[in-house]
């Protein structure tokens, strides 16, 4: 975990974080809930971060890949969230990761693999980055997860015009994404904290290739998952994000490429929110742009 130029710091306290979190609706819905300690490791472990079950003999114990799999999200979740404190606060702490509670429950009583992996995996980015917001602001964990949250307020205000070029085509495989969204407030009887939808043209105008479908699944999920980890576990805003035009490539664009693209549109949004501003392109690639260039369904075909 730590880098050869930095010496890791010891977490200085345990911090417990409880994490109350689910995903989907109806017949789809999955929730876990589980308890964690993050707890100072001892000196004789060489690795930064360690990873322990110690259940109550009560409890049925968890399948092996479930708890293997929580303890490597953990172990990565905790690293990032070390790494994004900044060039002067970012640092790797020692850890230990203890799991004192697991319980999960789905209205299928034997869920999709990779729909409870999923929850699994936001569950542990939730624990990650609260005990380490704890630690670097000094006080004590908040309880983290969409069902340990209320819901939230609309969006403040529309945020038209959101732009991301997310583009790299050096690497094997690459990326290639660029979208158009805006994002506008949720009604209060809106069933869900979060609304996507697609105004793609059907037929591009310019005689592109409409965008495959499962790219745009993908744009919404990146949506999704970035707007729930920044506030939590739960949006922090109720928000409905129309995606209104995107331009792809048929060997580099992928699932992976628009799902990135999908959590930078989120952080625009709320970073414009926040900043009281207009967006402004976003994105691998974007650096050299000064505007938001207009949509290709809007350029006049010559």
């Amino acid at each position: 975990m730590s880098r050869p130029d930095e010496r890791p710091a010891e977490l200085p306290r345990p911090i417990d974080v409880r994490v109350d979190h689910s995903e989907g609706s109806g017949a789809d819905r999955v929730r876990v809930r589980f308890d964690i300690a993050f707890e100072p490791l001892p000196a004789n472990v060489r690795d930064d971060f360690a990873f322990a079950a110690r259940l109550p003999a009560s409890d049925p114990a968890p399948p092996e890949w479930r708890a293997r799999r929580l303890g490597s999200e953990l172990d990565r979740e905790w690293e990032t969230a070390c790494w994004a404190a900044g060039p002067k606060r970012g640092r790797p702490v020692r850890t230990r990761a203890v799991l004192r509670r697991l319980e999960w429950d789905a209205a299928d009583p034997d869920p999709d693999a990779d729909a409870l992996t999923r929850v699994l995996d936001q569950a542990a980015a939730l624990a990650a980055r609260e005990a380490h917001r704890a630690l670097t602001e000094g006080d004590g964990p908040r309880a983290v997860g969409r069902n340990a949250l209320p819901r939230p307020p609309a969006l403040p205000r529309a945020v038209p015009g959101v732009y991301v070029r997310h583009i790299m085509q050096t690497g094997c495989p690459g990326y290639f994404a660029m979208v158009w969204a805006d994002a506008e407030p949720l009604p209060g009887d809106a069933a869900e904290d979060i609304a996507f939808t697609d105004d793609l043209p059907a037929r591009p105008a310019d005689g592109r290739e409409p965008l495959p479908p499962e790219f745009t699944a993908a744009f919404g999920t990146g949506v999704r998952d970035a707007l729930a980890l920044r506030g939590g576990g739960r949006s922090p805003f109720a928000v409905h994000v129309v995606l209104r035009d995107a331009l792809w490539h048929e060997v580099d664009s992928n699932e992976y490429a628009f799902r990135a693209a999908g959590r930078l549109a989120a952080k625009e949004i709320l970073d414009c929110v926040a900043e009281g501003r207009a967006p402004r392109p976003v994105g691998r690639g974007s650096g050299r742009l000064t505007a938001v260039p207009p949509m290709p369904r809007t350029r006049t075909a010559r």
